[in-house]
């Protein structure tokens, strides 16, 4: 995969300035951070595709790093260090990273699991993902985020926001989302999705700028919240 974005952060400049060299001259561009104590200031969801790090840093460690980025980023997030214990590795696993790999890594090596791990995400891009204005609903994971913030869904949300995510701006009946999210029969009385539906508006609000609008004697539909009123 060509022009894809990767984020490395390593603190040996010898190593991150070769490390850069071969991954572009492969066709990869590379932003180079020495350590992470201002991710927060970075558009991770939109501006990368890959990160790559290291845990020996000056500062926070990889491990802590890796862990505030997967709160923000779904993208392949590669460990890349000289700490080769089971314990380690399955921290950094346990922590969000997809992948962990041992210095010294041949950069043959390194570019090629960089590669594997891209064409997976843009697979699982094309035939898995639901993505609407913004929105990103990942059904494997159960996990909805907006611009790369984790939206924080029980499984039950999850699905009901699915169901107006996979038909965004149309009207959907309560008997719908009843049959649809719940798996059987709307009875005509049980307030079980009015009920969701309110939680699930209270969770979109501040984070994302999509809301379920009602319509009164119809249902509901997802929509942006500067024209639910219209």
């Amino acid at each position: 995969m060509t022009c894809a974005n990767i984020l490395l952060i390593e603190d040996d400049i010898q190593l991150a300035r070769w490390t850069q060299e071969y991954l572009e001259a492969h066709g990869l561009n590379v932003e180079h951070h020495r350590h992470g104590n201002r991710l927060e200031q970075l558009p991770l969801a939109t501006h990368f595709d890959l990160v790559l790090c290291d845990v020996m840093l000056p500062g926070r460690n990889g491990f802590e790093i890796v862990e505030a980025i997967r709160q923000r980023f779904s993208g392949p997030i590669l460990m890349l260090t000289a700490r080769n214990s089971e314990e380690d590795q399955l921290r950094g696993l346990h922590g969000g990273a997809s992948d962990y790999l041992v210095k010294p890594t041949s950069p043959a090596l390194l570019l090629a699991r960089i590669q594997a791990h891209l064409r997976q995400q843009q697979r699982r891009t094309d035939d898995s993902l639901i993505q609407v204005d913004g929105l990103t609903l990942d059904p494997d994971e159960n996990r909805a985020c907006y611009r790369g913030a984790d939206l924080n869904l029980t499984p039950s949300e999850f699905c009901l926001l699915a169901l107006f995510a996979a038909h965004y701006r149309q009207v959907l009946t309560r008997e719908f989302l009843f049959t649809h999210g719940i798996g059987r029969a709307y009875d005509g009385l049980t307030r079980t999705i009015d009920g969701r539906i309110t939680r699930l508006r209270k969770k979109l609000e501040g984070k994302c700028p999509l809301t379920i609008k009602t319509i009164w004697g119809k249902g509901y539909l997802l929509t942006r919240s500067d024209e639910a009123g219209s």
